[in-house]
């Protein structure tokens, strides 16, 4: 998002430029039956309408808002569901295996009980419960095993995921690009634009001063409209000139979207 600044700076760009518009056509009005100043008119008119198209380009694209950033732990969270089930199904088991052994401890204590005060229907009970709690706690234990051995992840279910995340960000992804796009070509145009104004301005004045040399009035010419200009934010890189369609999967690293 633009600078609170920028925007300010921008938006009045835009008002002084439809302000000159709106006098550049009242003098072109007030210009009817002079040709030659009507064409002069004309001429800043149509430079008027391509600036302000140019301004109204950008700040169109300098205040669009981004769709807020998707947390990385958002996304590797669609995993939980299947480490949640299969969690589960060993909780479940191992429950069973403690239910089993404590079953296996009550049951011991009962016989003890029974063998010291010599109630044989309680030992025979007891130990007929002990020899089935034991046999039940051997299975309990090569279930819990082979439930924790269990996949986590059916074929492909990670990848699907992975595919929903993609489907479900495409938009946002295809916004973004676009909005590079619109920034970049306004960029560019902006660019092609200030240097040729440069270069036109420089011819102008080197005629000038030859014209002034050719007519006894030798002029030197000191900057006016660079002073105070700091040059670095105005620093172009040779990655500036690609167009949008030349970023391919590897400009975005070495494992691509």
């Amino acid at each position: 998002m633009i600078e609170k600044s920028r925007l300010k700076e921008l938006e009045q760009s835009i008002t002084g430029k439809q302000k000159e518009m709106e006098e550049v056509k009242a003098k072109r009005a007030a210009a009817a039956g002079n040709p030659a100043e009507m064409v002069i008119l004309d001429k800043r008119i149509a430079e008027l309408q391509k600036t302000l198209a140019a301004l109204e380009r950008t700040k169109q694209a300098v205040t669009y808002m981004p769709p807020a950033p998707t947390d990385g732990q958002e996304i590797v969270s669609r995993l939980d569901k299947y480490l949640d089930a299969k969690r589960e199904k060993v909780q479940k088991v191992q429950d069973s295996l403690l239910q089993t052994q404590r079953e296996i401890r009550e049951t011991e204590d009962f016989l003890a009980r029974a063998t010291e005060t010599g109630d044989i229907d309680g030992t025979v009970t007891n130990s007929k419960k002990l020899d089935e709690l034991k046999e039940r706690l051997k299975y309990v234990q090569q279930m819990k095993e082979r439930t924790e051995a269990l996949r986590t992840f059916p074929d492909g279910a990670i990848w699907e995921e992975w595919e929903k995340v993609c489907e479900e960000k495409r938009e946002d992804w295809n916004a973004l690009l676009q909005r590079i796009r619109m920034l970049a070509d306004e960029y560019r145009s902006a660019c092609n634009e200030l240097v040729a104004m440069n270069d036109t301005m420089r011819n102008a004045r080197r005629q000038m001063a030859q014209i002034g040399k050719e007519n006894d009035a030798l002029t030197f010419f000191y900057p006016i409209l660079t002073v105070g200009l700091d040059p670095e934010p105005l620093t172009i890189s040779r990655a500036d000139g690609l167009k949008p369609s030349n970023i391919m999967h590897a400009g975005f690293g070495e494992n691509p979207l």
